[in-house]
C-alpha cells in the first residue's frame, strides 16, 4: 500500500473498479531489487522517492486492467491481449493450465478483492516506457536502510516461478481492443 501511496494511486485504485491485477510474489520483488541494484545502482525503495514518482506509478499501472474483473475461467486458450491501466497492452497466454503474462508465469488464480480479481505472477511486470527511463536516464537513488526493502513488497504467499524473463519489453500485439483473441 505505501507504494500506491507513494505513486499517488491509492484513491484510482480503491475506488469501486472492477479491476484485475497482476501482482508479482515477494520473491519477485526481491529479484527485481537485486536486478535494480546490479544493473543501476538502486533498489526498490528508491522507487518510493518522490523524484520516481512516474517511473513507479507507470510500474504499478502496468499490472492494473482497469474495467474488468478478469477471472481465470475467462481466460480462453491462445493468446489474449488486454490494455493496462497505464495504456500499454499485456499480452495473456493460456496453454491448458498454464497461463503466462508477458511471459511471466501466473502461479495463483482469482484471488478476490473488494473491486476485482488479483493474479499472483512470478516477476515483476516491465512496460517498454520504465525500461526505457531505466536505461536512458539515472533514477534519483538516495540510500535507504535496508529495513525499507520490505516496503514494496505485496502481502502475498510465495510460489515457485513458471516462467521467469526480466527486463523483456512485450511484444507488440497486433489486436485492439480490451479483451481481444490475436493468432
Amino acid at each position: 500500500m505505501q507504494a500506491v501511496e507513494a505513486a499517488g494511486l491509492a484513491e484510482a485504485l480503491m475506488g469501486p473498479g472492477p479491476f484485475t491485477v497482476f501482482a508479482p510474489t515477494n520473491e519477485a520483488f526481491a529479484d527485481f531489487d537485486e536486478l535494480l541494484q546490479d544493473r543501476y545502482g538502486i533498489g526498490v525503495p528508491n522507487l518510493l522517492e518522490p523524484a520516481n514518482r512516474d517511473l513507479l506509478a507507470e510500474t504499478l499501472l502496468h499490472h492494473v486492467v482497469p474495467g474488468a474483473a478478469v477471472v481465470s475461467n475467462d481466460i480462453p486458450s491462445g493468446a489474449t491481449v488486454l490494455e493496462a491501466a497505464n495504456g500499454d497492452t499485456i499480452q495473456v497466454n493460456r496453454g491448458g493450465e498454464d497461463v503466462n503474462v508477458d511471459g511471466v508465469g501466473v502461479s495463483a488464480f482469482d484471488i478476490p478483492a473488494s473491486n476485482g480479481v488479483i493474479h499472483v505472477i512470478d516477476d515483476v511486470l516491465l512496460s517498454p516506457e520504465v525500461i526505457a527511463a531505466l536505461e536512458e536516464r539515472p533514477v534519483a537513488a538516495t540510500p535507504l536502510p535496508a529495513e525499507t526493502t520490505t516496503l514494496l513488497r505485496p502481502l502475498l504467499p510465495h510460489r515457485q516461478p513458471q516462467h521467469r524473463q526480466r527486463l523483456r519489453p512485450q511484444s507488440p500485439c497486433a489486436a485492439s481492443g480490451r479483451f481481444g483473441t490475436i493468432s
